[in-house]
């Protein structure tokens, strides 16, 4: 199955600010995007407009199903998912509550045995009784993680989707995704190194622009550093 969004002309805007600014660009089936950019260049905005959870102020985003031209926002949510800072999930569940009750909503036939090994995939199968709230941040992050993933989604968005996890939890999940998920993403990072290594291509974001929007084969992590360099604050790069 092929799925693709397409940016055209892109504006948003809240009151006098610009969040972004005429972006246009193509999302393809199995691209995945490192989008790096200073504190308000507009990245989580961009993930927001692409999940359909808010509409740009001028141009139009186009998704395509297997060639064809979806309208309906339900449908089209059904192809993606997204994780970001916060967990979106419940806090009086436990976290195989949290699992089975978006598992029906995504319409993922999940058993409980189903439901322990998606746990255990994120080493959060001891945790499957806890409670969401008496969670840490880095169990809450891998709980989220494992909800992210239910149904396979052919897009996922990613704003930061390591932060709170130790070396470790970062190492499994970036296992996860390099190893056995099939299909693209869009990742938010201040993690230059991780961003690269992760990417096929590279999008540079500045004041709410798209400066750069690079395939990762055109140029090596030196030239991708000097590049950020050239574009983002010095407080993004440390």
């Amino acid at each position: 199955m092929s799925f693709e969004v397409h940016l055209d002309k892109i504006d948003k805007v809240y009151g006098e600010t610009w969040a972004l600014k005429g972006v246009s660009a193509t999302i393809q089936t199995g691209d995945r995007i490192t989008i790096v950019g200073h504190n308000g260049a507009g990245k989580s905005t961009l993930l927001g407009l692409t999940a359909t959870l808010t509409n740009p102020t001028r141009g139009t985003i186009c998704y395509e199903i297997d060639g064809t031209v979806a309208k309906d926002r339900g449908q089209i949510r059904r192809h993606m998912s997204m994780l970001s800072h916060s967990p979106m999930l419940y806090a009086d569940l436990t976290a195989r509550e949290n699992l089975k009750f978006f598992a029906g909503l995504y319409g993922v036939s999940t058993d409980h045995h189903g439901i322990d090994s998606r746990l255990e995939k994120v080493g959060m199968k001891a945790a499957g009784d806890t409670l969401f709230r008496a969670c840490s941040r880095g169990m809450q992050q891998r709980i989220s993680f494992a909800r992210a993933m239910l149904g396979d989604p052919d897009l996922l968005l990613l704003d930061e989707p390591f932060s709170g996890l130790d070396k470790k939890g970062t190492e499994r999940l970036k296992n996860i995704l390099m190893t056995e998920y099939r299909h693209g993403w869009l990742l938010v990072t201040h993690d230059l190194g991780q961003g690269y290594e992760m990417a096929n291509r590279l999008w540079i974001f500045k004041h709410g622009r798209l400066a750069h929007n690079l395939k990762k084969s055109e140029l090596d992590f030196k030239e991708y550093v000097s590049l950020c360099e050239a574009n983002l604050p010095e407080e993004v790069l440390r």
